[in-house]
């Protein structure tokens, strides 16, 4: 199947720009008809997958993190074109709930080349395709902090995500939020409230740990007002499904 790869140089801290010949080598090795874009700005992910989808491309592959995956996503969503992920981002977590190989690129591409696909749903949230999970109030006050200070990820690492939630919190205010479901509404002041189609996001938070991709339900989950303090001791449990 002819395979478009669309390659994010920048993802995980530059580190893609070290893989891209040993990934031209396993497409080699597999004999795949395939091409091979970069991006170049952001967005340019979603461009390119909607120009591969007018070029008859059966699979396009995102490289790089969970963000190049959404913009994949939405440029083949409604297209007979499939989905591949080959995981290299500071965020996999789309591709962890699917099951790919994390570290083994080569296995990855593997799987791509065997070309057996998974139907999965999709939420959607101001215009966006989103396979994950949609955060709103704290949560996504911390990935805003995430992009204004992304400088810092190369010096702290995996401890960045954590350092920007500690920096959100001594400014947070509980927001009011109201919930409007088939079945009732619900209104109340709350620290985040998650939409999940799968059970990780975040770098590793398991904010709805019993989500399906393929179940068509969302699960939701709704962080009530608590003090600081409180949230600081519970916090920690998100990462093992646990809040």
């Amino acid at each position: 199947m002819r395979t478009k790869f669309i390659i994010n140089p920048d993802s995980s801290r530059g580190k893609v720009k070290k893989k891209i010949e040993q990934i031209k080598k396993y497409i080699k090795e597999l004999n795949i008809d395939s091409s091979i874009d970069f991006t170049q700005k952001s967005k340019h992910a979603k461009e390119l997958a909607k120009r591969a989808v007018t070029e008859n491309f059966e699979i396009v592959v995102a490289v790089g993190g969970d963000g190049t995956v959404h913009e994949v996503i939405n440029g083949i969503y409604g297209t007979n074109s499939s989905l591949g992920i080959i995981p290299i981002g500071a965020g996999n977590d789309l591709s962890t709930c699917l099951g790919i190989p994390q570290k083994d690129i080569k296995k990855a591409i593997e799987i791509i080349n065997i070309g057996k696909t998974k139907k999965i749903d999709l939420g959607k949230i101001n215009g966006e395709y989103f396979a994950g999970v949609a955060g709103t109030g704290f949560d996504t006050m911390v990935v805003d902090f995430a992009f204004k200070h992304r400088n810092l990820l190369k010096l702290l690492g995996s401890l960045f995500y954590i350092y920007g939630v500690y920096n959100v919190l001594i400014r947070f205010k509980p927001i009011f939020f109201k919930l409007i479901t088939k079945d009732n509404t619900i209104e109340k002041k709350a620290m985040t409230i998650a939409v999940g189609n799968s059970w990780m996001y975040g770098g590793g938070m398991k904010v709805v740990p019993d989500a399906k991709l393929d179940d068509g339900l969302f699960d939701v989950c709704i962080v009530e007002e608590i003090s600081k303090l409180e949230f600081l001791k519970v916090f920690p449990r998100i990462f093992s499904g646990l809040m």
